[in-house]
């Protein structure tokens, strides 16, 4: 279903990450990590772009995206009171409502879908691991729920996420961020026998498992990460570590 909201917000948020609150009344049975299919300009860009949904406020959608192109660049032109099109919230979500304990990690706009789990998981203990670049890059700390760890570095420290994990035995990682990443993530989980969701990335042209094109492997096969996903368990996926 294709829906007409209103964009309330379009602001510059860090360098090169925006924050986008579009007025909508089809979002409120959204779960942490569906997203949506965004078309920003039918007659300039064919295909939509999916964007992870960072939270839900009575009639009002959260998404985060970061400016790395054509189509996020024009993105950031669209001014408050404009229209926009959004194909409602698609894919499966995280499932943790048996788990009392959480970790989240993620790194840049992957934080977002894990945003919208924090702020969705009340009474659970959350401890979220977040890595960027540079220390503008954390400006998410403000945002989250729970206690709250950053790293500025090139590179992910997995050894501290370990020792974390093994002091604090969470019941379940989520994450969300680049692959390599995430198949970081999913190694520490799969050594301390601790359950994982990723969060899978790919470009999607229809958004609703018509056209393929994010299909990936896993080990019950080739799924679709729009429409299978795009949560999925970690052994599902990094199956070859």
């Amino acid at each position: 279903m294709i829906l007409r909201d209103l964009i309330l917000i379009n602001e510059k948020i860090s360098r090169d990450i925006y924050r986008l609150v579009v007025e909508s009344d089809s979002f409120q049975n959204s779960k942490p990590g569906q997203f949506v299919q965004l078309q920003i300009d039918p007659e300039i860009f064919t295909l939509r772009r999916p964007f992870g949904i960072a939270g839900i406020d009575e009639n009002r959608v959260e998404i985060f995206y970061r400016v790395v192109g054509r189509g996020t660049k024009f993105l950031t032109n669209k001014k408050s009171g404009e229209e926009i099109d959004l194909l409602k919230p698609l894919g499966n979500g995280f499932n943790f409502d048996s788990a009392e304990k959480i970790f989240l990690v993620g790194g840049g706009v992957g934080l977002a879908p894990l945003l919208f789990l924090s702020r969705k998981a009340v009474n659970k203990k959350i401890h979220v691991f977040a890595g960027g670049r540079t220390q503008d890059d954390l400006f998410w700390k403000d945002l989250f729920n729970g206690e709250f760890t950053g790293f500025v570095s090139d590179r992910f420290p997995f050894d501290e996420l370990e020792k974390f994990a093994r002091d604090e035995s969470p019941d379940l990682i989520c994450t969300c961020a680049p692959e390599i990443m995430m198949r970081g993530v999913a190694r520490v989980a799969k050594n301390l026998k601790i359950p994982c969701q990723v969060s899978m990335e790919k470009r999607m042209a229809c958004g609703v498992g018509a056209c393929l094109g994010c299909s990936i492997d896993t080990i019950h096969g080739r799924r679709k990460v729009c429409k299978d996903g795009p949560v999925f368990n970690s052994e599902e996926v990094f199956f070859d570590e």
